[in-house]
């Protein structure tokens, strides 16, 4: 009796453990390689959109507005993200200032027809949250929404940090269908709010996404993710930039006109870095066991369980040269997406499968060393240069019978994801 199993993997560990297991084929999932796929980054600009992506962004909320705490964003604005940056964009869908979350009946058509618009627009899920005037969840314009958006992803922002009951009302939030609950944990930082965050991590049990937000960089990042025990988490990586060409004595309102926020490609690096530091602790050199039992001190960079390299695209992007922030005043020249870009990356993807398929090969006693170069990567036919194309990788199938005997090997062009 024959089967067939196949394994998705992200790593060379876990193609080598896949295969000795018995599976007959391995799925190599190239959004892993490129990032641990847990930072959202808030933006609320083109500028910012783009820095963020550059420097690890697995997700954007897109909003307008931050210093009021962010609001529904413009159909132009998230068309020109969109065709800008290829990862996930999530929209705010919030009318107004003021953090009473409690809307009208004219906010909450408001809110209803944005949804709707901006669905049609492309966007890849929605952050929103509603309370009634008693401080609850107000279920039915969340259902609404919910039931607009659909089957697009929700995530419940921040009015979680104003309810009565966090945690039991969490409980109503994953009855509506949300994804997700954006929160501080009630403080004014997630730092603060870690108890509370925790609680939440633990009463959910898996059945949505607990992700904390608010202050948090790359000096607190590890302390929230070991605390809480969080697999996402949300920043916004921005540094203040001086307006020097304008010196009319004109306000335009209440806040500071000389000064716009942008977020900085910098420090969204930086808090990546913990992230994926969190995520393999072999890159920062820690001990940690091997297959054997035995505990090695292993440096930054090497996989000591097996002693193979650890392939990250963000591991080894420290030591090239970073791209520059984007400046508001050069976004022309500096946004538009860049063939030799995604050209790069289809190089390193194309490595990188190839160092997999040899190190199964190895792993199971043979020594046949072909390679497999860019032919393995294929471009989707209709993609359009403002969508990255899919990445069609290789796959490795083992012919196997029941009692575990191995056949022959066909490594081939493998499965999108």
């Amino acid at each position: 009796m024959s089967y067939r199993m196949e394994v998705c993997v992200d790593s060379v560990v876990s193609a080598v453990n896949a295969s000795r297991g018995g599976a007959s084929r391995l799925e190599l999932l190239t959004a892993c390689i490129c990032n641990a796929g847990r930072m959202e980054v808030c933006v609320d600009s083109v500028v910012s959109a783009v820095n963020a992506s550059r420097g690890g962004a697995s997700r954007l909320e897109l909003c307008v507005a931050l210093s009021e705490g962010g609001l529904t964003p413009t159909p132009g604005l998230l068309e020109i993200v969109k065709s800008c940056v290829h990862i996930p964009v999530f929209v705010m869908l919030r009318p107004r200032p003021g953090a009473d979350f409690v809307y009208s009946p004219e906010e909450a058509r408001i809110i209803k027809c944005d949804a709707a618009v901006l669905k049609k627009h492309g966007a890849d899920g929605f952050v929103f949250g509603a309370l009634t005037a008693s401080g609850l969840i107000d279920e039915i314009l969340c259902k609404d929404i919910v039931e607009i958006v659909a089957p697009l992803p929700v995530t419940f922002h921040r009015a979680i940090d104003v309810v009565r009951n966090p945690v039991g009302s969490m409980e109503t939030i994953i009855q509506l269908g949300f994804t997700r609950i954006l929160t501080s944990g009630g403080e004014r930082t997630a730092y603060a709010g870690l108890q509370i965050i925790r609680e939440l991590m633990v009463a959910s049990m898996g059945r949505i996404t607990i992700v904390p937000a608010s202050g948090i960089n790359s000096d607190n990042l590890g302390p929230i993710l070991e605390v809480t025990g969080a697999r996402e988490f949300h920043v916004s990586g921005r540094v203040p930039l001086k307006i020097s060409w304008n010196q009319s004595k004109c306000k335009m309102g209440t806040g500071d006109d000389d000064t716009i926020y942008v977020t900085s490609y910098d420090v969204v690096a930086r808090i990546g870095k913990v992230e994926l530091e969190d995520v393999n602790p072999h890159l920062r050199g820690e001990r940690v066991e091997n297959h054997l039992g035995k505990t090695n001190l292993s440096s930054p960079g090497r996989d000591s369980n097996l002693d193979f390299p650890v392939f990250s695209s963000r591991a080894q992007h420290d030591k090239r040269e970073k791209p520059p922030s984007v400046h508001p005043t050069k976004i022309q020249t500096s946004i538009s997406p860049s063939q030799q870009s995604s050209f790069n990356t289809t190089i390193v993807l194309a490595n990188y499968a190839t160092e997999l398929w040899k190190c199964c090969e190895k792993v199971e006693g043979k020594e046949k060393e072909e390679t497999r170069g860019r032919d393995m990567i294929t471009r989707e036919p209709g993609t359009s240069a403002s969508r990255p194309p899919r990445l069609h990788l290789f796959t490795l199938e083992l012919d196997r019978t029941a009692n575990g005997e191995g056949g022959g090997r066909r490594v081939g062009p493998g499965m999108m994801y």
